[in-house]
């Protein structure tokens, strides 16, 4: 399993905007094989938030990421994002 992170900032009292970002990404994403699953840690009275999206293989992640629907969302939810995000994408361990 992999995961996809995404640190940003939208600035305090804006909640809403956070979980518009989440329901978007999380629209796109799972219309693409792969995609496990997604969470949204969220600091609200810091207005700094970090989504984690979870696919089974680096493959599926990287056939969205180049993909139409990637592009769309980076567009759409990059309007409500403060600054640059920091994005990184991990393999997950996974005990025994």
């Amino acid at each position: 399993m992999y995961a996809k992170l995404l640190r940003f900032d939208i600035g305090f009292g804006r909640p809403r905007a956070a979980e518009q970002i989440a329901r978007e990404t999380e629209g796109a994403m799972s219309r693409w094989p792969g995609f496990a699953s997604m969470s949204l840690l969220a600091d609200y009275l810091g207005g700094r938030y970090t989504l984690i999206a979870y696919w089974q293989s680096e493959r599926d992640y990287y056939d969205f990421s180049y993909s139409a629907d990637a592009r769309e969302l980076e567009g759409s939810v990059g309007k409500l994002m403060s600054g640059v995000p920091f994005i990184g994408f991990y393999q997950v361990y996974q005990s025994a």
